[in-house]
């Protein structure tokens, strides 16, 4: 099986991520790592596009924002154990300050809290 994702990133600060996420896996052999929050869906892009009637060509757009397919908002903390990966899609998490790997195709946008 051939893999999903163009991409990788290694997390390990609390603040969240926004782009097309295929999977987070744990960062530590020991620890497991935790997003406080997501939304799953499929990611498109954070600006509106020229088709767009609900605003000019290139505006900022939430990622909840009508170009991205939401398909699930959740606030619960998820935890990823040692060794192990939470499967996406999604949109946007909410990381704690534990290493995390990001795998995801496009563009990834990182905030630091």
């Amino acid at each position: 099986m051939g893999r999903n994702w163009e991409k990788l990133n290694v997390r390990a600060a609390a603040g969240s991520v926004t782009g097309s996420i295929v999977k987070i896996c744990a960062g530590h052999a020991s620890n497991a790592s935790q997003i406080d929050n997501w939304v799953a869906g499929n990611f498109k892009s954070l600006t509106y596009g020229a088709e767009s009637t609900a605003s000019i060509s290139g505006d900022a757009a939430a990622h909840t924002g009508s170009q991205n397919d939401v398909h699930q908002i959740g606030t619960q903390a998820v935890d990823i154990p040692a060794g192990t990966c939470l499967d996406g899609p999604f949109i946007a998490v909410g990381t704690d300050a534990d290493p995390m790997v990001i795998y995801y195709n496009g563009h990834l946008t990182s905030i630091d809290d």
